[in-house]
Formats: structure tokens, C-alpha cells, sequence
């Protein structure tokens, strides 16, 4: 059944948050965002359903916050997001950490959408050119 929301807080450079919301129940769980985002962040969230007997197909929306923040936490949590509500099939919220509500229960009025989500960096990325070798 899908009764489920799926918060994800990549935006911190020191920790990644994920956070289900159920009718009844809420779970959290951060861990270290470190330089390995990109590979754990997948495998940490399905560890995370998986320890609360919740797969995807329980999942009815998704929130991200979509920055100001982490330049490659944004990258890794909004790619994530985007390619988990465009193959679910389910409605994607991106947040400023300024719109991230006290009470998480109150996603669920939020409107999502099935278009893709953007990332606001804060300011222009600084991504360096490759070195030569």
C-alpha cells in the first residue's frame, strides 16, 4: 500500500537525514555525508525501508530540500529523488531548508510534481577543469 512519505535532507555537509512519515508513525535516520554519498546514499535508503518492513512500492510522495547547501549532496540527493519519483511513478517536493516544515507530518498537504526538481546551490557552482596528465 502506498501510505508512505520519503523526506531526504542531502544538503549538509556533515550529515545526510532521511526521515518516513506514515499516518501513525515517523522514522529518521541520518548518517555521515561524507565523501561517499554517492555510492551509500542509495543502499542507505533502501537499508532504511528495509529496517522499517517498507519497500518503494510503499512510497506515495517524496520530499527533498533542494539547497542552498553541499554542491555534490544536492547533486547526489536531487539525481536520487528525481530518478526514484520518475520510475515510482510518484510526486516529488523539493523544499528550501527555510520551507521544511517543524512537523514533517505537514509534507503530506504539500503539492508535488512529476516533473523534475532543480537544485539551488546558493550560487554558481565552482566545478574545476580536469587536470592533465
Amino acid at each position: 500500500m502506498k501510505d508512505h512519505l520519503l523526506f531526504l535532507d542531502t544538503s549538509d555537509l556533515k550529515r545526510t537525514r532521511l526521515v518516513l512519515i506514515g499516518q501513525n508513525t515517523i522514522w529518521q535516520t541520518s548518517f555521515p555525508a561524507n565523501y561517499s554519498l554517492s555510492e551509500r546514499f542509495l543502499p542507505e535508503i533502501l537499508k532504511f525501508l528495509s529496517r522499517n518492513r517498507l519497500g518503494f512500492k510503499n512510497l506515495a510522495k517524496l520530499a527533498v530540500v533542494v539547497g542552498p547547501g553541499s554542491f555534490s549532496g544536492l547533486r547526489t540527493g536531487l539525481a536520487t529523488a528525481n530518478a526514484l519519483s520518475t520510475a515510482l511513478k510518484i510526486p516529488l517536493i523539493g523544499l528550501r531548508p527555510s520551507e521544511v516544515p517543524e512537523d514533517l507530518r505537514k509534507l503530506w498537504h504539500f503539492n508535488g510534481s512529476l516533473r523534475p526538481i532543480h537544485p539551488n546551490y546558493g550560487r554558481a557552482p565552482h566545478i574545476t577543469r580536469a587536470k592533465k596528465f
